[in-house]
């Protein structure tokens, strides 16, 4: 067996504008007991 993928995924576009950075974080908040924890989803985009 190999390691595990990283958590972080980081992206990185080169633009006329310039460089954009982007990064997503994947998790899981444990066994989810309600609808609500089983589709919470989180996402922060940093530029």
């Amino acid at each position: 067996m190999g390691t595990a993928p990283a958590p972080v995924l980081a992206a990185t576009y080169t633009t006329a504008a310039g460089d954009l950075s982007f990064f997503s974080l994947f998790t899981t908040f444990g066994t989810p007991q309600d609808i609500t924890l089983a589709s919470l989803r989180v996402e922060h985009l940093t530029g």
